[in-house]
C-alpha cells in the first residue's frame, strides 16, 4: 500500500528522499536489510534522534568504544512516524485524497 501512495510535498525535500528511496527498495523487493546503510538517506533525521540507531560497544586497542549504525527497521519505523506527522501538520500531502490534499 505504501508504495501506491503519491506523496507529494513542496518543502520537505529530504524526507520525500526517504520515501522514493523505500519506494523504490520495496518496489524491487530488496531487503533494507541487505541495502549499504551508508545509501539510506538520512537528511531528515533530526539531530538526537539516536534512539533510530543501533549502539555496540567495541573493543579497540583496549579502549572500549560505541559504534552507532543506522537500523534498517527502526529508520522504516521512523520514516513512517515522520510521514504521519507531515501529513496531520499539512506539510505532506497525497495527491488526489480527500483527507490529506493539499491545501492550495
Amino acid at each position: 500500500m505504501f508504495v501506491n501512495l503519491d506523496f507529494q510535498s513542496d518543502t520537505e525535500n529530504s524526507l520525500m528522499d526517504a520515501i522514493s528511496f523505500l519506494k523504490e527498495c520495496f518496489s524491487n523487493k530488496t531487503a533494507l536489510t541487505s541495502v549499504d546503510p551508508s545509501t539510506f538517506p538520512t537528511e531528515f533525521i533530526k539531530h538526537g534522534n539516536n534512539k533510530y540507531l543501533d549502539h555496540y560497544k567495541v573493543k579497540i586497542d583496549g579502549k572500549e568504544k560505541t559504534i552507532k549504525r543506522l537500523s534498517p527497521d527502526k529508520y522504516e519505523y521512523y520514516v513512517y512516524r515522520i510521514i504521519e506527522q507531515k501529513l496531520s501538520s499539512g506539510d505532506v500531502f497525497i495527491k488526489d485524497s480527500i483527507k490529506y490534499k493539499n491545501s492550495e
